[in-house]
């Protein structure tokens, strides 16, 4: 296999044809299309039995599909489904333009599996493939593929290395030009998962090399470490995947939702009569997941006396149940996880040091949202993708190069989880009207916007309310140490519906009926509506 990163020295292709190709992909409305033409306009100047490229449209998918257009110009759509993590891993590392000469008995390139699984007598074909990342605001981190292939062994040489280079730059011309104008919810429609795979996400490259690392050793512990929210249960999802233990039983329970007197029962079961409600024989987590791996999640919320049994199984390799004396064997993968400090833990006496020791034998530490904003935009993507596909909205809402900016400078202390929910909460709000604008608040910009202007339109009773209006301002104002002052800390729920009316009358310029009007907006009667308004005393504009 013969790699390049740049073009050599030797032939390329007249111009006269690279501006025909380039105008054809400025015609072409997809990848299909766009190849059959290609394929006419190269036979007179290049050698090929069948000219190949991937569709980015299905990159986010676990299907693969590349069409292929033969030089008796037959047309076929060629798909390779994959799940495996560590082959769809090394298929995403290339970070540059590279064009690749194949033999045939060079079968690791994921292209060539590809080849090899669709062609007749592959022993008798060889391929030169180019690839490259696309980086944009809809496609990020996608990588395309354009090739050719021919029914003769050692055929392609350093001479077509530029022709492909130059082949490839169109394409990737193309799909830039292309594939903003795709509905990302295409790009989920067979895309069942609920959580982005970290090998897609550019900020999480560490956690995953720690992954293919420990992935195949299965006697050896993991301990997963990352703030609250940060996806340490899909990185244990990747992890189990990965390793050879993956046709097995993978196990998940949180040790800080089990009550304090059933812990050891649930993990490593009990006899029946081995206590109140125990009517018969039940299998722990530990003998579930017995083959295969257990995750313990929250592993610092373990109580003391459980985690003396813990460490007898980790040493001995079997258990026992509650209420029996007999030993049972068991073979687990243990993961652990946490976004506790257990080192500071065993110093005050909370969590067991020698069972820490134990456990944090390979640690993987998973950093906080705030520390890979470039993940951001792939994680916000898939979250609206998925929700559309939950609320069956063909259209996605979209975010203004501002809303996205103001997302991407958020910390996000509550990290991919604190993501998510804002984004659900924005779909809910949103619901596929497009009148409505499609805002993400999270709880710091609900804080800073909404509650203090929600606050200065509370009603206000009593002392305060014979005050002059400056001094009834001034006592529902942020104090200068940033927190709230005056008596309540949060508006009332009067004041609330006063403000969220007021801001679908703003938006509407004071509209009630009709579409786009506020009633509409709010999702109420226009007859209710201005009942509301009479009551609340709202001024109406527009």
């Amino acid at each position: 296999m013969q790699i390049f990163t740049a073009p050599i020295e030797g032939p390329k292709l007249p111009e006269t044809l690279l501006d025909a190709l380039e105008s054809e992909a400025c015609r072409a409305e997809d990848a299909e299309a766009l190849l059959t033409r290609m394929a006419v306009l190269l036979r007179p100047h290049v050698e090929f039995d069948y000219l190949i490229a991937s569709d980015p449209r299905y990159y986010y998918t676990n299907m693969r599909r590349y069409h292929v257009v033969s030089r008796e110009k037959e047309t076929q759509t060629w798909e390779f489904k994959q799940d495996d993590f560590v082959k769809l891993y090394y298929m995403n590392r290339y970070d540059d333009t590279i064009v690749r000469i194949d033999n045939c008995e060079e079968n690791t390139s994921f292209t060539n599996m590809v080849i090899r699984n669709n062609l007749k007598n592959y022993r008798n074909h060889s391929a030169i493939v180019s690839s490259r990342r696309v980086h944009s605001v809809r496609m990020n981190n996608v990588l395309i593929m354009f090739g050719m292939i021919s029914r003769i062994k050692d055929f392609y040489g350093s001479n077509e290395v530029n022709a492909m280079f130059s082949l490839l730059e169109i394409y990737h011309s193309f799909v830039l030009k292309k594939t903003p104008s795709i509905s990302n919810a295409v790009l989920f429609q067979n895309d069942k998962s609920d959580y982005v795979e970290i090998y897609r996400l550019p900020g999480m490259k560490r956690v995953v090399d720690s992954i293919l690392k420990v992935c195949r050793l299965d006697d050896i512990p993991v301990m997963l470490i990352g703030e609250t929210g940060t996806g340490k249960e899909g990185v244990a999802n990747a992890l189990f995947r990965a390793s050879t233990r993956s046709q097995k039983p993978f196990i998940k329970i949180n040790c800080g939702s089990i009550p304090a007197g059933l812990v050891e029962s649930k993990l490593f079961g009990h006899q029946k009569g081995s206590f109140t409600g125990a009517v018969k024989d039940a299998q722990g987590c530990f003998e579930m997941a017995d083959q295969g791996s257990l995750l313990l999640d929250e592993i610092g919320e373990l109580p003391l006396e459980a985690q003396v049994h813990l460490l007898r199984v980790i040493q001995e390799g079997c258990i026992q149940r509650v209420g029996s004396s007999m030993d049972i064997p068991v073979d687990v993968r243990l993961i652990t996880a946490t976004n506790r400090d257990l080192f500071e833990m065993t110093r005050t006496k909370q969590f067991r040091s020698d069972l820490f020791y134990r456990l944090n034998v390979f640690p993987i530490f998973i950093p906080p949202l705030r520390e890979r904003r470039q993940d951001i935009p792939i994680l916000l993507d898939f979250f609206i993708h998925r929700m559309c596909r939950r609320f069956g909205l063909s259209e996605e809402p979209v975010l203004t190069e501002k809303e996205r900016r103001k997302i991407f400078e958020h910390d996000w202390p509550g990290n991919i989880r604190e993501l998510q929910n804002a984004v659900t909460k924005a779909m809910i709000m949103w619901s596929g009207n497009r009148d409505v604008p499609f805002r993400l608040e999270t709880d710091q910009f609900w804080r800073k916007g909404v509650l203090s202007e929600a606050e200065e339109t509370a009603p206000v009773s009593g002392a305060q309310a014979k005050a002059p209006a400056s001094d009834r301002a001034s006592s529902c104002s942020p104090s200068a140490a940033g927190g709230w002052s005056g008596q309540e800390d949060f508006p009332t729920m009067e004041g609330m519906e006063r403000h969220h009316i007021q801001r679908a009358l703003e938006h509407c310029s004071g509209r009630i009926n009709g579409k786009g009007g506020a009633a509409q907006l709010l999702g109420m009667a226009p007859s209710t509506l201005r009942a509301r308004i009479k009551k609340l005393g709202i001024e109406r504009w527009g």
